[in-house]
């Protein structure tokens, strides 16, 4: 028997150590409700588990993504329904004044009403907006949406397929023949679009640039804030003086008529009977746009009204079928969140009832422990007796 140390006790010590150490390692799991709360828990699980949470996140960010462009399109498409429906009034109106029973004061009143609905559909080109976007005067060729966790899972929204400038394309007129336009020393900045390919000019500024504009279809420049260009033509006949406020946009198209318009600060000139220049903008000088004054008209009219409805329902279409892709998406999306989401928790999450059994365990344990440490630690006291004989 030996006094100096006591190996029971320091035996019985190291097993309430151990014993105290799962249990409170079993605690901060009880507490925290993970299994891997460091890396010395599991380390190959902890590598594994921080992977597929970065996963989850950004699954739900994705998600909230694909529902934002599934709002962003659904205001673009609660436009075109407004559209639509003026569109459909503005035909009916023309069937109405196609009728023999109305005099002229009668169709001047007609064609009043469907000149401030064309003005209203020209301002909802304007106005709408998502989230300061803009999203019906083509001012952005596409839209990306993130709709992925990873690089590469982007879904592209073509931003002509919301241009309103495809159906006020198919309401001005129908062209017969290829026209070219000509356009000379544009200022830095100007935007010319010509059928839905977009150019800018750079720094230096072409002296002359020629771009043709075939039959139905249309091409537009959009001069910067404050300038003036110094030519601006079709064929070889040039329409000088031309003065653009901020944002205001020059449509060229083709048409079956010669048309001469004027606006405050602005004077644009038809050059042949194949062509002619308009602003997008209505106003009491356009009327001949809205000739209703015999049945020839009022068919030509109805023709144009026909091919800008036709158009707003394939665009319409085109919309519908970009939402119905993202609602698709988010399905997935949700789908693939939760199976990861799952596996995250089986190698994360503590087992909350397995974690109460280890810790009702160790707490016995502990506590048989420290009893065995107080027996052990009297053992030496057996040494008095022999030294009292």
């Amino acid at each position: 028997m030996k006094i100096n140390h006591n190996i029971p006790a320091l035996r019985t010590l190291n097993q309430l150590n151990k014993v105290n150490d799962k249990a409170s390692k079993t605690m901060l799991r009880l507490s925290s409700g993970l299994r891997i709360n460091s890396a010395a828990d599991d380390a190959a699980g902890l590598a594994i588990s921080q992977k597929m949470d970065t996963q989850v996140r950004g699954l739900q960010q994705a998600n909230r993504n694909a529902m934002d462009g599934i709002s962003m399109i659904q205001t673009a498409e609660g436009s075109y329904n407004e559209v639509h429906a003026m569109l459909q009034r503005m035909r009916e109106l023309t069937v109405q004044a196609a009728n023999g029973t109305y005099d002229d004061a009668d169709k001047e009143a007609i064609k009043e009403e469907m000149l401030q609905l064309q003005e209203e559909i020209i301002a909802i080109q304007d106005r709408t907006e998502f989230n300061k976007k803009k999203l019906l005067n083509g001012s952005h060729d596409k839209y990306m949406l993130q709709v992925g966790a990873n690089e590469n899972q982007s879904m592209k929204i073509d931003g002509s397929d919301m241009n309103l400038d495809n159906v006020l394309t198919s309401f001005y007129g129908v062209g017969t023949e290829e026209v070219a336009i000509t356009l000379g020393a544009l200022p830095e900045g100007t935007t010319i679009n010509v059928n839905g390919t977009i150019t800018t000019i750079g720094t230096t500024p072409p002296a002359v640039s020629s771009y043709n504009v075939p039959a139905n279809s249309m091409a537009m420049i959009k001069f910067p804030a404050g300038a003036t260009p110094t030519t601006v033509g079709i064929g070889t006949t040039p329409v000088t003086n031309v003065s653009i406020t901020e944002g205001e946009k020059l449509v060229l198209q083709t048409g079956p008529t010669a048309v001469t318009l004027a606006d405050t600060g602005t004077a644009i000139l038809a050059v042949d009977s194949k062509a002619s220049i308009i602003l997008p903008m209505p106003n009491e000088n356009n009327k001949s746009f809205l000739d209703l004054s015999d049945n020839e008209s009022a068919d030509k009219a109805l023709i144009r009204l026909d091919q800008a409805i036709e158009t707003a329902s394939k665009i319409r279409g085109k919309l519908g079928a970009y939402q119905n892709r993202l609602e698709h998406t988010v399905s997935n999306l949700g789908v693939s969140e939760e199976n990861i989401t799952a596996s995250l928790s089986r190698i994360q999450d503590a087992d909350m009832a397995l974690e109460m059994a280890n810790f009702t365990q160790q707490n016995i344990l502990s506590q048989a422990a420290t009893a065995m440490l107080a027996q052990a630690n009297q053992r030496p006291q057996q040494i008095l007796q022999l030294l009292q004989r």
